[in-house]
């Protein structure tokens, strides 16, 4: 009987350090979209005022998500994550008629995007102290509203909003997540994350080779102690 119990004993104190090794954490972030492949579409920082668009401030994304993170080996550790949020972007310009079809002018949209992306990483530490990890892995991105703001114009003497719905973008994007995490402590960190778009990010046939890189900046904070 002494003989099985020890065993037993042996295996619920491995079990149980495997399981306090195993994090949940949540996260904030603001993440700004850089459009590439397609010149018409504009990217600036999370805080920008464009004089020359006459667009005013153009506030970024943001966002919030939640991670579980677990040792595969000593020195490797698996992440999955979670994200929603806002993205923003400067969309190309169009001109809009009025009803005589003569041009009102060329109007730059400010297009506003609600996402939510799964992404799973290999983490690896690149610092002795473990304070530095890497990440690397794939993820999915997909898309529920999205709305180009071009602003106001008179139409009999009336303000007239010009907001339309966007279904220019694909809904779902195949991700590349590559991401740099710094821990303060055993509760907080930063990440800055870049998401490649390994899949096309317009429907439309013109720029069939149209793809974004998103790039986060992440608070973070362990819900359970390493």
């Amino acid at each position: 009987m002494k003989n099985r119990f020890l065993p037993f004993l042996l295996s619920l104190f491995l079990l149980g350090n495997k399981l306090t090794a195993q994090t949940w954490s949540v996260h904030l972030n603001g993440n700004e979209t850089y459009p590439v492949f397609n010149q018409l579409k504009g990217y600036y920082p999370i805080l920008w005022y464009s004089s020359d668009d006459d667009r005013g401030i153009l506030v970024g994304g943001f966002g919030a998500g939640v991670s579980y993170q677990k040792p595969l080996t000593d020195s490797k550790q698996l992440k999955l994550q979670l994200n929603g949020q806002r993205s923003r972007f400067y969309d190309q310009p169009s001109i809009y008629l009025d009803e005589n079809g003569n041009p009102l002018g060329a109007f730059i949209g400010i297009n506003t995007n609600l996402n939510a992306s799964a992404l799973g990483m290999a983490i690896f530490p690149i610092s002795q102290n473990q304070k530095w990890l890497f990440g690397l892995g794939l993820g999915v991105r997909g898309t529920f509203f999205s709305r180009s703001d071009y602003g106001q114009y008179l139409v009999q003497g009336n303000k007239t909003d010009l907001k339309l719905k966007n279904k220019s973008l694909a809904p779902v994007v195949a991700l590349l997540p590559i991401e740099f995490t710094k821990y303060f402590g055993e509760r907080f960190s930063v990440s800055t994350r870049g998401e490649v778009a390994l899949t096309k990010t317009s429907r439309l046939s013109a720029y069939k080779k149209e793809r974004s890189v998103v790039v986060v900046v992440e608070l973070g904070y362990r819900l359970t102690k390493k």
